[in-house]
């Protein structure tokens, strides 16, 4: 398996330091900490801030500088089952007043605006010439910090906020999501430099701020195999993520009681709205046990070396809202890193690769029934996967994290250079 050495021209951002900022707990971290090894072997000095609480322990156990400010604990107003779950966290613990009515408090009102004080002048002392916003949410408190030190702003949009915040699964209180909409829209054209995750979704933030198309930084993994592994008899299926309704995981197991015999499933994943006892029950109602297995969560950082023993990674989540159709999950270049063939979901995002690199093929995920239809002619021809696998393979020097952290160096390199 490839790991990188670093790719970019030696010191080109020396005496460059840029502060990743989040107010929750860096969404999930590991898109930003790949980030932040690209830009810190290109020579900049990177700096974390985030509240002390939230601060996720991969980057305080990292080599780089991190700043935690004393947070305000906030009401929990958006539902998940799972206290380890990043987007939980992400969505509980935001500094928002217009999420509960405790907010209208004068006393309330005080402590968020103190905390909000508290945040900024802590980005303001690292002194940072690019502030990063890191998601949606600490976006304001970044504007203003970058604003008053005269630093660049950068703004890195995981997700296509118009549509998640309209997930069903998830509840958003509506005060909140209109404030963070307007947000947006408000500091977006101030921004020196927005990140997507996909094309598509670059079209949709383009279209809706009339902004320049952002900047293309794919959820790459940062290793890749080096071979492919001949497909298993029966064929190895994978999922691997949360646990949550909006995955489909649920469909996708039934879908595996009319490949039985044929065709395993091994899911890798944590509990979000879904819980682990749930599939659990479903497996032995339906007499899959053995067929489908159930694993606990997983080291990200290590994912391809979870996911090359097996065949065809596996996601039939239903677009329930735009930004499922329009971003690209992890999934997609895990992967195609780990030398396997993909069965995944139809959306534009996802179209926007497959189309392009032909390693896989689209499911229907209207029904159990649909998707194992979609799977069984796959499954029945071991041959293709083999040539689906050596596919991903081909493609995956141009999509791994290297390739896509050297557009970002070069791209905050331009900027710097224009000071």
């Amino acid at each position: 398996m490839n790991r990188p050495t670093s790719p970019h021209e030696a010191g080109v951002l020396a005496g460059t330091t840029i502060c990743y900022v989040s107010n929750a707990d860096f969404s999930g971290w590991t898109r930003t900490y790949r980030q932040a090894i690209s830009l810190a072997e290109a020579g900049a000095h990177v700096v974390f801030v985030g509240w002390d609480h939230l601060m996720p322990r991969a980057l305080t156990d990292s080599p780089y500088e991190v700043v935690t400010v004393p947070g305000p604990k906030l009401p929990i107003y958006y539902a998940s089952t799972s206290r380890s779950d990043a987007i939980r966290y992400l969505l509980n613990n935001t500094v928002c007043r217009f999420a509960h009515g405790a907010w209208n408090s004068a006393l309330e009102t005080w402590r968020y605006r103190s905390a909000r004080r508290r945040f900024i002048n802590a980005i303001r002392h690292t002194g940072a010439d690019f502030v990063q916003a890191v998601d949606l949410p600490p976006l304001s408190e970044a504007s203003e910090a970058a604003r008053r030190m005269g630093a660049r702003l950068i703004y890195d949009s995981h997700e296509y906020w118009a549509g998640f915040l309209k997930n069903p699964v998830w509840h958003a209180a509506a005060g909140w999501a209109e404030q963070l909409l307007a947000t947006e829209g408000r500091v977006i054209t101030k921004a020196d430099l927005v990140l997507a995750v996909s094309d598509p979704m670059g079209d949709r933030i383009s279209a809706r701020y009339g902004i320049t198309h952002p900047l293309t930084i794919l959820n790459s993994p940062i290793a890749r195999v080096k071979e492919v592994l001949p497909t298993s008899s029966p064929v190895r299926l994978v999922f691997h993520g949360g646990l949550s309704t909006d995955r489909n995981i649920d469909g996708l197991i039934r879908a595996m009681a009319h490949l039985s015999g044929r065709a395993t499933l091994d899911v890798h994943g944590f509990n979000r709205t879904t819980s682990r006892g749930e599939l659990v029950e479903l497996i032995e109602e339906l007499g899959l046990t053995g067929v489908v297995r159930l694993h606990g969560p997983f080291d990200y950082w290590n994912v391809i070396e979870l996911l090359r023993e097996y065949d065809v990674g596996v996601m039939a989540a239903k677009i329930s809202e735009e930004n499922f159709a329009v971003t690209l999950p992890n999934k997609v270049f895990d992967y195609m890193c780990a030398g396997l063939a993909m069965a995944m979901y139809d959306s534009v995002g996802v179209r926007s690769i497959l189309d392009v690199v032909p390693y896989g093929i689209y499911l229907d995920s209207t029904s159990p029934e649909t998707i194992a239809r979609d799977l069984e002619p796959l499954i029945n021809d071991p041959a293709r996967i083999d040539r689906l696998k050596a596919a991903a393979l081909k493609a995956s020097p141009e999509y791994w994290w290297p390739a896509q952290g050297r557009r970002l160096v070069e791209e905050i390199a331009r900027l710097r250079a224009s000071d």
